[in-house]
Formats: C-alpha cells, structure tokens, sequence
C-alpha cells in the first residue's frame, strides 16, 4: 500500500513541479519544434532519469528524520514558509523564451537526444532540495491526509518494491509525464505555446506551492 501511495504522491508532485519552464522542458519544446516527435521523446527520456538518483538522495538522506521529530513543528513551519515564498516567486515571475519559429525536421541520432537531456537534467541538483523539502513534510507527518496513518507515507515498510523505489520511479514518470505533454502542446500549437506556459502554467506552479505552503503552517500552526 505504501508504495503505491508513494508512487502516486511522487508522480502528482513531479508533475506539477515539472509545470514550471527550466533547462530540460524548454529544450524538449525546442527540440520537438525544430526536430520533430521522436527526438524530443528520447531527450525527454534522458531529462527525467537522474530524477530517480536525485529522489533516492533527499529520501535517504530525510532517513534520519527521527533525530529531528522533536522539532516537527519548527521543521514543518519552515518548510511552509519556503514553499509559500517559492510559490510567490513563481507565481509573480515572468517567464521569457525564445523558440525558433521554424519547423525543420532535422535527422538527430536518439543517443545524442537521450544524452542531451540526461546532461541537462543532471545539471540540476535543486531536485535533491526540492524532494528534500517535501519529504520532511511527509515523514514529519506535516503533509498527511489520512487521520488512521501517522504519516503519508512509511519509507520502511515492507512490500513487493520498497516504497523509496516506488517514489523514486513515481518522481522520474511524473516529470515525464509533463514533457510527453509538452511535445504533444508543441506539434499543437509551437509559436503560442511559450506564451501559454510561460504565462498561465508558471502561475499554475506557483499556486500549487503556495497552497502547499499554507496546508503545512496552518497543520503545524493548529
């Protein structure tokens, strides 16, 4: 059960953190305007497999949790307060892209897609902050729908797939949901759809870490 729970929590989270334009969603759009479907595909693919390793990061390294359970209260307020004054940040930011207009369906080898995106996303270790704060929302009980369970999700229970896996994977299949999305939004609608993301969806995020933020200090505060 916990690594389903996990696997869906991962997954809606990715998601909607991955809404936000950042190194691998532009050059996705880029790539799926300029080059066409499959090597946008593949450079997706490759942008969202160091989300695993760089989940498996934060979430061992949340593993010691226990030592801070006593500060539950001050962690989780923290961390409200950094997720609600990142969602003002995204909220009132202005993105500003630039993509060619021309649509050239240029021959690229899927290695070197696969591998652009990979180099990309790697190049973004702020995923190990941004797992890093949700998980201490979830193991300090901070972040909890359900009033029969102590916590979200039990990192150590035991199961088929351990649900540190599970999370990890839901994280890598959520972002890649959302470029999947992108690329089918590129062939769709290509000059309209920096302004689209850029404008719209960059609100989106910052709403959604904004309400995040406010559900863990109103929890902590009650």
């Amino acid at each position: 059960m916990d690594g389903v729970i996990a696997l869906f929590v991962a997954g809606v989270l990715s998601f909607w953190g991955s809404l936000q334009l950042g190194l691998v969603n532009v050059a996705v759009i880029e790539t799926a305007i300029s080059k066409g479907r499959k090597p946008a595909i593949w450079l997706a693919i490759g942008g969202v497999l160091p989300e695993i390793p760089y989940t498996l990061i934060a979430i061992y390294g949340t593993t010691y949790i226990d030592i801070v359970k006593d500060y539950s209260f001050e962690i989780g307020l923290t961390v409200g307060v950094f997720l609600l004054v990142m969602g003002i940040y995204y909220f009132s930011k202005k993105t500003t892209v630039e993509i060619h207009p021309e649509y050239h369906m240029n021959q690229t080898s899927s290695f070197k897609s696969f591998s652009k995106g990979f180099l990309l996303a790697m190049a973004n270790p702020q995923l190990i902050v941004f797992w890093s704060g949700f998980l201490v929302l979830i193991q300090t009980g901070s972040l909890n729908i359900f009033n029969t369970r102590e916590t979200l999700i039990d990192f150590n229970a035991s199961g088929l797939i351990s649900p540190k896996i599970t999370f990890a994977i839901g994280a890598a299949l959520g972002a890649l949901g959302i470029l999947l999305l992108y690329i089918k939004l590129s062939e769709t609608y290509r000059d309209k759809l920096v302004l689209i993301v850029g404008d719209k969806l960059g609100k989106i995020v910052g709403l959604f870490f904004i309400l995040m933020g406010l559900f863990a200090i109103i929890k902590n505060a009650i």
